[in-house]
């Protein structure tokens, strides 16, 4: 990384992680993973762009496509959960995913992923990323101006998120409605793929309110026995880091293993060209 000048603004630009993590409202984890054999994957993605050269599709649009179509099937990991014993189910499956922008991270998102196809996915999720990567700078530079210019805000706001949670353990029915507010702007489900980055393997803590989410490493060369005889195939880490509090391994495999049967089998569980 470059020598960092502007010390509070890049305190700034990473408040919301810190937020995240001073505030405690993270849960026990726990991780597990598969690999997909992208062998597949990687021919239909080819002839997709080739028969929709304007849809420009990535694996990323698939991942989101295969995770969405996973969750229809697995639910739980699209509920908010209040680190208490509030559950509070979602009516749509919205994706989340971080969109790299230097020294911070901005984040997209694809609304009802189950609902559409592989192209209107591509298409969401290449808006997103241009709409976060033109805003999130400014939106970021914006509050660490203010934040410079009158220091009390930042105690102020997370005073009042603190008497928002605690006015949600009082009642109920607020804490729903904040829950499902947040949501709307949040999304439902989180995807973090740094295999572009070439990662190879990444673990952290579970925020609440998600129960689970999908991490994708670098894919690799791997030899793998195929019907007698050694191949190499290319091969995608699915990771799963999730709150054992409302899930289990048994579970999060589960999901996992569906996620991977869609990546597997494109044409039949992704949807046609």
């Amino acid at each position: 990384m470059n020598p960092i000048e502007d010390l509070e603004g890049y305190v700034g630009k990473r408040r919301a992680f810190i937020n995240a993590f001073s505030w405690r409202n993270i849960g026990p984890t726990a991780h597990c993973n598969v690999d997909c054999d992208m062998t597949t994957a990687t021919a239909y993605r080819k002839n997709f762009n080739e028969e929709r050269p304007e849809a420009k599709l990535t694996f990323n649009d698939m991942i989101i496509k295969a995770a969405a179509n996973a969750l229809s099937n697995h639910r739980l990991y699209t509920c908010a959960y209040n680190g208490r014993h509030g559950l509070f189910p979602a009516d749509t499956i919205d994706i989340r995913f971080p969109v790299d922008l230097g020294d911070y991270l901005g984040w997209g998102m694809v609304k009802n992923a189950d609902r559409k196809t592989l192209a209107e996915i591509a298409a969401d999720a290449r808006a997103a990323i241009e709409r976060t990567r033109r805003e999130t700078p400014k939106r970021t530079e914006t509050w660490a101006r203010i934040a410079r210019q009158y220091p009390p805000v930042p105690a102020v706001l997370k005073g009042v998120g603190f008497g928002l949670r605690l006015a949600g353990i009082c009642f109920p029915d607020l804490d729903r409605w904040f829950r499902t507010k947040a949501r709307s702007y949040r999304g439902t489900f989180l995807i973090t793929n740094v295999g572009p980055a070439g990662i190879m393997r990444m673990e952290g803590p579970i925020v609440t309110p998600d129960i689970l989410h999908l991490m994708i490493t670098a894919t690799r060369k791997t030899p793998v026995l195929v019907e007698g005889r050694v191949e190499t195939r290319p091969m995608m880490p699915l990771v799963a880091k999730f709150d054992v509090r409302m899930t289990d391994a048994g579970q999060a495999a589960a999901f996992l293993t569906d996620v991977k049967r869609n990546l597997e089998d494109p044409d039949h569980r992704l949807g046609p060209y």
